[in-house]
């Protein structure tokens, strides 16, 4: 009986946790929220326009994803969209920055998925910056 009451609560705190995630309409950026072509042209897009003054360990490891850690998706684009290219801020098509988004979560080991990310405030509000998930390894290496 107690494991039945017990399985009861476990699949209840899912259910709820899921249920709070439809409506907040919230997603983790471990969920896939960009695709590998979108993380792509936003490298180019890098290397074209932001190489010469940032180098890309700027943006990636454990201490830049945890100072943005919680953050919805838009305060970070926002701050690139707002101060970069220096000399012309605000100068690219607000899906390019979002493209440049991609890469950076690409680049810090978030995984993609099967959609761009839009570059849209709801799309990006959407969206809740967290550290990569480790990778389960398989036994024996």
């Amino acid at each position: 009986m107690r494991l039945c009451c017990w399985l009861f609560c476990v699949l209840a705190a899912v259910a709820a946790t899921a249920s709070q995630e439809a409506e907040t309409g919230k997603a983790s950026a471990n969920d896939g929220v960009y695709s590998a072509a979108q993380a792509d042209r936003g490298a180019r897009l890098y290397h074209d326009r932001c190489a010469a003054c940032h180098h890309p360990n700027q943006f990636t490891g454990p201490a830049f994803i945890l100072s943005w850690k919680g953050q919805t998706a838009d305060a970070l684009f926002d701050v690139i969209r707002n101060t970069m290219p220096t000399e012309n801020p605000a100068s690219l098509k607000r899906q390019e920055y979002a493209d440049i988004l991609a890469y950076i979560f690409q680049a810090n080991g978030l995984p993609a998925g099967a959609t761009d990310l839009k570059g849209t405030d709801a799309a990006l509000k959407r969206v809740v910056i967290e550290p990569p998930r480790r990778q389960s390894r398989p036994k024996g290496r």
